[in-house]
């Protein structure tokens, strides 16, 4: 039985091809246990973008915080595009690590999500 419903975002909603621009990525992590979890994601992106600015960085540990039961919480990221950055669609792994009251890992998720990155003007 799942514990986490993950629902994304992107704002804009993709990537422009070539050149440097970002989108920021929003994910609603809902915990659908009966437990109070202390929640975790580690984001990793494929190599023609980037979670920072000015360097390659293919994974990030984002701190969600704690989520009662049956509620949700919001994390924000921002993807980097760069001039190697190529038309496609991107899957971007987002893994949820739910830790319980002990600090014990109670439940682990692997889910993808889905960025469009697109070449803007004539062809």
């Amino acid at each position: 039985m799942p514990v986490f419903h993950l629902r994304s975002s992107f704002q804009p909603l993709r990537l422009t091809a070539f050149i440097r621009n970002d989108v920021e990525m929003r994910l609603e992590i809902e915990n659908l246990s009966e437990e109070l979890l202390w929640v975790e994601t580690e984001v990793g992106v494929p190599d023609s973008v980037s979670l920072a600015p000015n360097r390659d960085l293919e994974k990030a540990r984002l701190r969600v915080g704690i989520i009662p039961p049956k509620t949700r919480r919001e994390v924000m990221a921002r993807i980097y595009a760069s001039g190697k950055s190529y038309p496609d669609s991107y899957k971007i792994a987002v893994a949820l690590f739910g830790f319980g009251r002990d600090g014990a890992l109670y439940a682990r998720e692997d889910k993808q999500v889905e960025l469009r990155c697109e070449r803007v003007g004539s062809a």
